[in-house]
């Protein structure tokens, strides 16, 4: 069980108590942003690509949810731009979906400096 506090102007703290010792498992994913399509390859590469950044989050929510996971910590911008397309909200809704549905909290740590977070605040206003 997670019990969140903070926001807004506040760090965010998560205390997880599952056993006696008040371990937590978690699932990490690094590096995602979801939509990056890099210089140099050509447009069927770059597609490849950016659908292999999408299987990333899809397969740590599901590996998250089989693992019996206490939550699921995305570190780095979960978006390559600064305002995503609808097409990679939409994949990312449909893959934090799955976390919801197994009760499993989804925290997304990033740089407030390259302020790669609007993605992440219309996730949250969406609830997510």
């Amino acid at each position: 069980m997670a019990d969140i506090t903070g926001g807004k102007d506040e760090p965010f703290v998560v205390q997880f108590v599952r056993s006696r010792n008040k371990t937590a498992r978690l699932a990490v994913a690094t590096g995602l942003h979801l939509g990056l399509r890099p210089d140099g390859l050509n447009p069927s590469q770059q597609h490849l690509f950016s659908k292999l950044t999408h299987l990333a989050l899809v397969s740590t929510v599901d590996q998250a949810v089989q693992a019996a996971c206490d939550a699921i910590v995305i570190i780095g911008p979960l978006f390559a731009e600064f305002e995503p397309s609808l097409e990679y909200v939409r994949s990312s809704i449909k893959a934090l979906e799955i976390a919801r549905q197994a009760h499993i909290p989804v925290i997304v740590v990033h740089d407030q400096l390259t302020h790669q977070a609007d993605g992440i605040h219309f996730l949250c206003e969406l609830g997510y």
